[in-house]
């Protein structure tokens, strides 16, 4: 998502203890919209599987940040 003036981003990342398929990706997403327009904010979701963090964490600079920065919820 892109950030306009004015709004908030909010960066949130999901990781799952399974694989990920489409149908989990839409509900994740579909309860981020639901927030979004509640609370009239923006939320970026990243999401994945135990599985894809572990083989990308090094390799990916988002990653590489979530590791530094991240705050666990």
């Amino acid at each position: 998502m892109q950030e306009t003036e004015g709004e908030s981003d909010i960066d949130i990342l999901v990781i799952l203890d399974r694989d990920v398929d489409i149908k989990v990706r839409e509900s994740i997403c579909d309860i981020a919209y639901e927030l979004n327009l509640k609370y009239d904010v923006v939320l970026d979701v990243s999401i994945y599987s135990r599985k894809e963090w572990d083989r990308y964490r090094e390799v990916f600079p988002f990653i590489i940040n979530v590791e530094k920065e991240g705050v666990v919820v």
